[in-house]
């Protein structure tokens, strides 16, 4: 039940979302609230480097330190999920201690991806051993919704770009136009009303 809260609530922030960038901060902020996990940590890929949120400082400290080894970074890398039901299975001493130190057991990192292209990774931590191993397809289907949801915000803005070029094209030519049927009249530009004489209230 509280798995699909989750999936509910990332279409709600999808839809109020103006811009992929405000979707990531307000996924990051809400399951960093949530009570699914120990520790969230979100990573994005800025070109130059990488921007990293984690509701654990040490974790962001830890990871631009060594940035190999850790759950996120294989999943970003592999571009595949990276499930570790016992963190003591982790090879990478490093790594592993200090997610010990954390008090994580288990950890499940997601890359996210974008028009083919890696575009960062998240990783939820649980101080639970083999906590994952019931929510794998919940994993799946977060993943999804995440990439789906990026995906709509990038369509969103270019139908938005496209409607208000359209927008400014006709409302500064030179040609009346006005788009009609036999009950409504929905638009008429500037140069039609000053073609015709026609006032807005006028028009129908």
């Amino acid at each position: 039940k509280k798995f699909l809260e989750i999936l509910k609530e990332l279409e709600y922030i999808s839809d109020k979302s103006q811009t992929e960038d405000e979707f990531l901060e307000k996924l990051f902020s809400f399951l960093e609230n949530e009570d699914i996990s120990r520790d969230i940590c979100l990573m994005i890929d800025k070109g130059e480097n990488m921007s990293i949120s984690s509701s654990s400082e040490s974790c962001i400290e830890d990871v631009k330190e060594k940035q190999e080894g850790f759950p996120i970074f294989e999943a970003f890398h592999i571009k595949s999920p990276v499930y570790y039901k016992n963190v003591e299975d982790i090879e990478d001493e490093f790594v592993k201690n200090r997610l010990l130190e954390r008090k994580t057991a288990s950890a499940f990192a997601l890359p996210i991806i974008k028009d083919g292209k890696r575009l960062g990774a998240i990783c939820i931590c649980s101080n639970v051993k083999d906590y994952f191993d019931d929510y794998e397809i919940f994993m799946a289907q977060l993943k999804g919704k995440i990439e789906n949801a990026l995906k709509n915000i990038s369509i969103r803005r270019e139908l938005n770009y496209k409607n208000e070029l359209f927008k400014s094209i006709v409302e500064n030519t030179q040609v009346g136009v006005v788009v009609f049927d036999m009950d409504n009249i929905y638009y008429a530009n500037s140069y039609f009303f000053e073609l015709l004489g026609y006032k807005e209230e006028d028009l129908k």
